[in-house]
């Protein structure tokens, strides 16, 4: 199928309905030329393409994060509130309402 630079710019703009955006994607997927039609419309596509080839290799980035988590500590993951300031927390609570209400009923 055949689409016109408008309607190429604002697939790239992503304006375009979901279902005609769908239809160019499959496209795309189909016709190279259409796929080189649209990245050469695309402004951004050559400085992409660029900056990616600056990134590291994929194996490089495995190398690097063995040698980087290699002699990391192990931290024990410990719960937020430990048990016994838990209990310690409702037994005070408990005091102050039993003490409160002790308060309330002498008057």
């Amino acid at each position: 199928m055949k689409y016109s630079d408008p309607i190429l710019r604002d697939f790239l703009d992503g304006v375009l309905p979901e279902e005609k955006a769908q239809e160019i994607e499959m496209a795309m997927l189909q016709d190279a030329h259409l796929l080189a039609h649209i990245m050469s419309l695309d402004e951004m596509a050559e400085p992409v393409r660029e900056a990616l080839k600056t990134l590291p290799s994929q194996d490089r980035l495995d190398r690097l994060s063995k040698v980087l988590y290699i002699d990391a500590p192990v931290v024990e993951k410990r719960p937020i509130w430990d048990w016994r300031a838990i209990a310690a927390s409702i037994a005070i609570g408990l005091t102050i309402g039993w003490a409160g209400h002790g308060l309330m009923t002498a008057q």
